[in-house]
C-alpha cells in the first residue's frame, strides 16, 4: 500500500464515527467515493473486527509495506 493509497483511505473514512466494523468502514469508503478500485479490494480484505480509527484501519490492510 502505497503513501498515497494510504491517504486516499484516510480521506475516504474522513468524518466516519469509530469504532467502526469492518462492513461499516468498507461501506462509508465506497459511499464516499473517489478511491481506487484496488483501495477498496484491499478495504475489502481487512479482517472481520471492529477498527479504533482511520490509522487502526491503514495498519490493518494488506500488502502494507
Amino acid at each position: 500500500m502505497s503513501d498515497v493509497q494510504e491517504q486516499q483511505v484516510r480521506t475516504a473514512l474522513a468524518g466516519m464515527c469509530f469504532p467502526a466494523r469492518h462492513h461499516d468502514v468498507v461501506t462509508y469508503a465506497i459511499d464516499r467515493g473517489g478511491i481506487e478500485p484496488d483501495v477498496l479490494d484491499a478495504l475489502g480484505k481487512l479482517p472481520p473486527r471492529a477498527f479504533s480509527g482511520p490509522d487502526d484501519v491503514v495498519i490493518s490492510l494488506p500488502d502494507r509495506a
